[in-house]
């Protein structure tokens, strides 16, 4: 991997839920000026949306630092770590009570796959793939939600910086695996690869999607 490939891996990881603020206010400022009215019978829609972005990244960082837990055998100095991590996942979907939205998963889930982890009777493999389904479930129900904001909002540039970031920390939990294993094994080899790929598309596919204005933003 060159230098160039893995500081961008940080940009997707460190920097994108940054850029969905700034690309949020952008078009809430921009639709407000154009439309009032319309934004006032949408508003609900752009601030769930914003809460579910909010859970997507907890869940990512989430999922991160169980994986490291998972791989690692330093468990006193991820414990505490993680479990302020499990609390910042919790306030995320604490917010969404007042939307009365469901993510996709009940809480007792949640506490079932976090005390596996704790307990290391899961394999890093099943966890991974545990917090990738339920943040593709997220992702998902956002895609449903962002067209009816308005026909301008260019929702697929927003869509495809969360699968860009999503599938940038799934690559960084394979290799971070592996880095500790000091094993690649033929599954993480074909999730790499797959990875990379994918985020070689989602990156075409932002400028593709983007309009003048919002490329202007940055």
């Amino acid at each position: 991997m060159g230098v160039k490939t893995f500081k961008f891996k940080i940009f997707a990881i460190f920097l994108i839920p940054a850029i969905s603020i700034v690309y949020f206010t952008f078009f809430y400022v921009n639709f407000s000026d154009s439309n009032f009215e319309a934004l006032e019978n949408q508003k609900h829609n752009i601030e769930l949306v914003k809460k579910l972005i909010d859970v997507v990244h907890a869940l990512q960082a989430e999922r991160s630092i169980s994986v490291k837990f998972l791989s690692s055998n330093s468990l006193k100095n991820l414990q505490d770590k993680i479990q302020s991590n499990y609390k910042r996942t919790d306030r995320t979907i604490e917010n969404l009570k007042a939307f009365q939205y469901n993510v996709g998963f009940q809480s007792l889930q949640l506490q079932t796959l976090r005390q596996k982890i704790l307990d290391k009777k899961i394999s890093f493999e099943e966890a991974l793939e545990t917090y990738s389904k339920v943040n593709e479930h997220i992702i998902n129900n956002i895609k449903f939600l962002l067209p009816k904001l308005n026909k301008q909002y260019d929702s697929l540039f927003l869509i495809n910086l969360e699968l860009l970031k999503e599938s940038a920390s799934l690559e960084n939990g394979c290799v971070y695996h592996t880095l500790i294993a000091q094993n690649l094994t033929a599954s993480c080899k074909e999730k790499i690869f797959y990875y990379q790929i994918e985020q070689l598309k989602k990156q075409q596919n932002l400028v593709l999607y983007s309009n003048k204005n919002s490329l202007a933003s940055y």
